[in-house]
């Protein structure tokens, strides 16, 4: 809203357009997750430069899906950071149902919460 863009949220894809109608971002290596993404499973940055996503790595629905929680910067559409659905931790994988995400930025911490009530912090 405040540089005058607004984001979309349609077939996994996230786009970024201006008030003219005209795409301005195409996101690197970005796909959502699940097709109907809610906002529990999407985080924009206070300062509006980011977004933390939920996300698979393949859009092959008969391939092994690979979970990921994507860091993008939005204006430039590049991919800044990654956790991988291989990471693991004491509870389980941590990417495994994913049903919601949490980044608080004073303490630079990302909480991930499951479909099984688990809640694991990923913190810098």
């Amino acid at each position: 809203y405040e540089k005058q863009l607004f984001l979309t949220f349609r077939n996994r894809i996230v786009a970024v357009w201006n008030f003219r109608g005209e795409r301005v971002t195409q996101f690197e290596d970005h796909l959502l997750h699940h097709s109907d993404t809610s906002t529990n499973n999407i985080v924009i940055t206070t300062a509006q430069d980011h977004i933390i996503s939920y996300c698979r790595q393949t859009n092959n629905e008969s391939a092994p899906l690979t979970s990921t929680i994507n860091v993008s910067h939005i204006l430039s559409g590049r991919c800044v950071a990654k956790i991988s659905g291989g990471e693991t931790t004491k509870g389980g994988r941590a990417l495994h149902d994913v049903t919601s995400i949490f980044f608080n930025e004073d303490r630079n911490e990302l909480y991930v919460g499951s479909r099984q009530g688990m809640l694991f912090v990923f913190a810098q």
